[in-house]
Parts: structure tokens; C-alpha cells; sequence
């Protein structure tokens, strides 16, 4: 009984502590977004410092659970790394570099062990989330209990009721703050075990996931600020190139060839930023000038003695002619417009950090008549709502580009018709050589097997009956030889077409590969319906090349192969963990995926820096068809 007095009159000081220590978590909290903002512009200072003070004040939390509470919160950091010890010349190492002083590398050590740690991305979003649970819970034990005492202490200067009643109710307001104290400490030390305490491997994934959440809203936060910067060169660039085509074609093609680069820079942007894959939509550059039989180039009805003129003249031409020259240009005037789709999330985070950080200004000059208690709430649901919607604006912004940048209907045809017609003699030696291949396979493999079986056989029907034994053990051998066959023919039908790709599908003949290989594999599938039969086998081979390079050439442990349909669009992507350095243009088997899939107007993208890891991702465009 003793015990349980003395929890109950401890824990209103033990909540008031912690009341104080969230108070300075929200300002903790604030350093911690505006140093994941400059992380996105490459200002990396900050971010250190102030995910350590956001260890410090989870390990607090910890600390406290476990004392006050008896809820045990295990630290779940890697280890710190260790002090770099210089070189034999005073130099200190870090990495393929050499620096005077510790400090530098020692602060990169540090920025990689934060970012690797998958703890920190839960104490930030543990220091974001926890004013508006943790709060509340240690908030309501004291705030009885000195409402309570104010209502005793004070009974004639508080509402306008006896003050029998406002006694009796602020004796109440005390018994109950002093009831609850305890039991919400407990809950608040469960609750922070739910964030602080180390992941289970289910969570691990989890924190992935949220992880590459909080990257991706930060940097959809930060890019258009990027965005309105190219929007104004864009502008810029676009007026002086519409004013020299306005004077001349001439003073015009290195004009129209500038804007072509710029275009280029939107179109990688919108890949790598929202997803959004936009071709170029250029017709073939012109031929060179042919030389006359008298050494002299001609072009209209003038002769030039070098070639310099008439092929500026002839790609002046080419440009002016192409539309979706016109369409660059048009997307460069309108550029500043469309950069303000996106930023209208960036300017909502910035408003919502500002009613966070500077309360009585915001409520001043923004929302009248809000207090700071509800102006710091609403900041933060503003700025929340702002990282939720940075992302769909982005791809607003990435559709946009893709309709003003990206090859129309009658351009994407005559793309089709020129790729087919480019890699048609590559399609038809592929398949010749096949053919070949199988030939030689049936020819050196199961045809000998089958031959040498019919000559045991004539053996063994000659010695049936003058030499039994050994008859039977020439029988022996003749079966072990046809179940060699048998598997011969079945890994050549299988390289023809699997039967488990016919029967069950891609997904699944995915995962059967990955069974049979010498790695660990995880395969990923979503796919609600089934493919037509060639892009599934176009699809199948592909993978299965890219899982034998991994093998191979990258010596990998370990790969990944996630497979969905989406957009309409299929999208096979295969992660190794291997040593990298793959490029489709030294011709390796990359370049036979990129043939294969181009039938189809698949695109092959390989990222593989050297060092790895390697990622290869195929787009198919497809119709889905209903599953088997």
C-alpha cells in the first residue's frame, strides 16, 4: 500500500519533468525538419547534430520508461564508429581520400552511420508524432491537479457557481489527477515502447517503407525550389531563342539546339523524380551533305567549297520543320507556370513551420484570433499535409511535362515503325541463331543419347539369352541413359518455354527460377491478371539474363525481383547486391535483353555504379488480360 502512495504522489512531478522535456522536444522537432530541408540542397551540417539530440531525448525517454514505469526500452542504435586514427604521414583516411584534419571525415563517418541506422528514421518520426500522444498523456495527471488547487484555493475568482460546488469539484479534479498520474506514466512509457524500442523483423520493413517515405516527401518538398530556379532560365532561353527565329533560320539552330538539352534535363527529371518516362520526340537528324563530283557542296541553288554551311543550314531546316521543336519551345514559355504546381506544397510546409516556430506572428498576420496552442497544432497538421500531397503534385507536374515534351500519337508510330525496321535484321540473326543453338543441343545432346540407347539395345537383344547377367547390366545403363535424355530434352524445352510459364503464368515461373538458383532470391509479384503469351516469355527471358549476370559478372549474394503491371505498363526490376559496373553498351548480354523487349517497345534502364549495387528495370507497355 505504501508503494502504490508513493507512485501516485510521484508521478505528478515525474509527469510535470516530462511535460518540460516535450516542451523542448518541439523545438528539437523543428531543428530536426529544417535540417531534413537543407539535407535536400545538399547541407548536411545541421542533420547531425540534430538527429543526436533526438537520441538524446529518446534515450531520456528510455531512461524514464524504465525507472518510473518498469517498461524496459532496450537501445536500438549500431554502434558509434570509431575515432579515425591517422596515417603513418598525419593524413587521416576516409574512403579513396586523404584530409589534414580529423574532423571532416570523422563528421562523414558519423552522416553514414546516422543514415544507415534504421533507428534514427524512428526517433524522427517519433519526435514528430509525440506532442500530440505523449503530451496529452502526461498533461492530464497535473492539470487536474492544479486546476483542482485553483478551484479550492480560489473559489470566489472562478466561474460563476457556489463555491460549495467549486470545492467540491476541484477535491475532485485532485483525486482524480492523483488517480490517473500513475496509470497514464504507464501508458506513456508503453506508447513510447511502441517507437523507441528495437524492430522485430516484420517492423524492420516497415521502417523501410517509412523511411523511403520521409525521403521521398522531402526531396518532392525540395525539388520544386529547383523547379521555379529552371523556370526562370527556361523563360530566358525560350524568349531569346523565339526572337532569333523570328530574325533568321541560321542565327536560330544553335538557338534551337540549346532548347533541345533543356528539354532533355525536364525529361530525365520526370523519370527520376516522379516516375514518369517521357521519349524524345525527334525525327532523325539530317545526312551529311554529299560532295559533288567537282569537290564542292551543294545546297539550293549555291555551291560551298566545305561542308560547314550547308549542314547548318540543313539542320536549321530539320529543326524548324520538326514539331515537336515548337512543342520545347512552348514548354520552356510556359515553364514558370508549370513550376507553380508543385510549389504550392512547399509553400504550404513553409507556412506550417512558421505557425510551429513563430506562433503569435503567424496568429497575427495569418489566422486571427488563434491562440498558440492551436496555431503550433495546426502548423504541424498543415505541414503534414503539405509532405502528403508534394509527391502527387510532382507527378501533376511530371504528367505535364509528359504532355508537352513527349512524342504524340503519329510520332510514336513512326518511333515504332523505325525501331522495328532498325532491329528487325538484329530479331531475325537472333532467331536463326536460336534455331541453330537447338539444333546443336538435339544434334550433340539428346540424339547421341538416343542412338547409343538403340545400340545397347541391339546389344542387349543379342545377349538375352547366351549371357543373361550381362544383359540385365547393359539394361541398367540403358535406363540410367534414357533418364539422362529425358532430362536433356526437358532443360532444352525449358529454355525453349518453360511449361510452368504456360501453366501458372509469369509470376510464377519467376519464382520456380529463382528456386534453381545459387543465391538468395526474393521475389516480389503483383500482378492481378495474366500477359499475352509473348510478352510473357519476352518478360521471362529477360529476367532470367539478368539473374545469370547478377551470378556471373557481379558475383552478387543476394537480388531482388519485384514484377507488377501498372499504368499499363509492365515493370520487371531485378537488385543485386553485387559489385556492379554493368553497361548495356560494351555488348554484353544487356544488349540481347534490349533487343528482345524492343519488339514490344520495352525499355531496358540499368543503374550500376561500380561497387554496386545493380539495378536493372524493364518496361513493357502491355494489356493486362484476366488471370488463369
Amino acid at each position: 500500500m505504501h508503494e502504490r502512495l508513493r507512485e501516485h504522489a510521484l508521478a505528478l512531478p515525474r509527469s510535470g519533468f516530462l511535460v518540460v522535456l516535450k516542451l523542448c522536444q518541439v523545438l528539437k522537432s523543428l531543428a530536426i525538419l529544417l535540417s531534413l530541408l537543407l539535407l535536400c540542397f545538399g547541407l548536411w551540417f545541421p542533420f547531425v547534430p540534430a538527429v543526436l539530440s533526438a537520441r538524446r531525448t529518446a534515450t531520456a525517454h528510455r531512461r524514464a520508461a524504465r525507472r518510473w514505469s518498469a517498461v524496459q526500452i532496450p537501445e536500438p542504435y549500431e554502434p558509434r564508429p570509431p575515432a579515425i586514427e591517422p596515417q603513418e604521414d598525419g593524413r587521416f583516411k576516409h574512403g579513396a581520400r586523404l584530409y589534414r584534419r580529423r574532423w571532416w571525415p570523422q563528421f562523414l563517418d558519423n552522416m553514414t552511420w546516422l543514415n544507415r541506422d534504421r533507428a534514427t528514421a524512428r526517433d524522427i518520426l517519433w519526435m514528430l508524432v509525440d506532442p500530440f500522444v505523449g503530451l496529452p498523456l502526461v498533461l492530464i495527471g497535473p492539470a487536474l491537479v492544479l486546476g483542482g488547487a485553483a478551484a479550492i484555493a480560489l473559489p470566489l475568482l472562478t466561474l460563476p457557481i457556489p463555491a460549495a460546488v467549486e470545492v467540491a469539484g476541484g477535491v475532485v479534479a485532485i483525486a482524480a489527477g492523483l488517480a490517473l498520474g500513475a496509470p497514464l506514466l504507464r501508458a506513456h512509457a508503453r506508447w513510447t515502447r511502441v517507437l523507441l524500442a528495437p524492430e522485430s523483423a516484420r517492423a524492420a520493413v516497415r521502417s523501410q517503407r517509412r523511411t523511403r517515405w520521409f525521403i521521398a516527401r522531402g526531396y518532392a518538398l525540395a525539388r520544386p525550389l529547383i523547379l521555379l530556379g529552371q523556370s526562370l532560365g527556361n523563360l530566358v532561353v525560350g524568349l531569346v531563342t523565339l526572337v532569333g527565329v523570328t530574325l533568321t533560320g541560321v542565327v536560330a539552330t544553335p538557338l534551337l539546339h540549346a532548347v533541345r538539352p533543356l528539354a532533355d534535363l525536364h525529361r530525365r527529371q520526370a523519370h527520376q523524380w516522379s516516375g514518369v518516362h517521357v521519349p524524345r520526340p525527334y525525327r532523325l537528324p539530317p545526312e551529311a551533305p554529299a560532295q559533288r563530283e567537282d569537290g564542292m557542296y551543294e545546297y539550293g541553288h549555291r555551291l560551298y567549297r566545305t561542308p560547314a554551311v550547308p549542314a547548318l543550314r540543313l539542320r536549321a531546316r530539320s529543326a524548324l520543320r520538326d514539331p515537336a521543336t515548337w512543342r520545347d519551345l512552348g514548354f520552356l514559355l510556359l515553364s514558370p507556370l508549370l513550376a507553380v504546381i508543385p510549389a504550392l506544397a512547399t509553400a504550404l510546409f513553409v507556412l506550417g513551420i512558421f505557425g510551429i516556430a513563430w506562433p503569435l506572428p503567424w496568429r497575427d498576420h495569418w489566422a486571427w484570433g488563434l491562440t498558440p496552442w492551436v496555431a503550433i497544432p495546426l502548423g504541424y497538421a498543415i505541414a503534414l499535409l503539405a509532405a502528403a500531397i508534394s509527391a502527387p503534385l510532382m507527378r501533376a507536374h511530371a504528367a505535364c511535362t509528359s504532355a508537352l515534351l513527349g512524342p504524340t500519337a503519329t510520332e510514336r508510330e513512326e518511333q515504332r515503325t523505325r525501331a522495328i525496321t532498325e532491329t528487325r535484321p538484329e530479331s531475325t540473326w537472333a532467331e536463326s541463331t536460336e534455331l541453330r543453338r537447338v539444333e546443336r543441343d538435339l544434334h550433340d545432346g539428346a540424339q547421341a543419347r538416343l542412338v547409343a540407347i538403340g545400340m545397347a539395345l541391339s546389344n542387349i537383344e543379342f545377349l538375352i539369352d547366351s549371357d543373361p547377367d550381362q544383359a540385365k547390366a547393359l539394361a541398367a545403363g540403358t535406363r540410367a541413359a534414357s533418364v539422362t535424355a529425358l532430362g536433356e530434352l526437358r532443360s532444352l524445352v525449358r529454355s525453349i518455354h518453360p511449361p510452368v510459364l504456360s501453366e501458372r503464368g509469369l509470376g510464377d515461373a519467376l519464382k520456380a527460377l529463382a528456386l534453381d538458383l545459387p543465391l538468395t532470391t526474393h521475389v516480389t509479384v503483383d500482378l492481378p491478371g495474366s500477359l499475352e503469351p509473348p510478352v510473357e516469355s519476352a518478360a521471362y527471358f529477360a529476367g532470367a539474363e539478368l539473374l545469370s549476370n547478377a551470378i556471373r559478372h557481379g558475383d552478387a549474394d543476394e537480388t531482388w525481383i519485384d514484377l507488377r503491371h501498372e499504368r499499363g505498363t509492365l515493370t520487371l526490376s531485378v537488385l543485386d547486391d553485387g559489385r556492379g559496373g554493368a553497361d548495356p553498351t560494351r555488348g554484353t548480354g544487356l544488349t540481347g535483353i534490349q533487343r528482345r523487349i524492343a519488339v514490344f517497345d520495352g525499355t531496358l534502364q540499368v543503374t550500376s555504379p561500380t561497387g554496386g549495387p545493380t539495378k536493372a528495370v524493364i518496361g513493357i507497355p502491355c494489356a493486362l488480360l484476366p488471370p488463369r
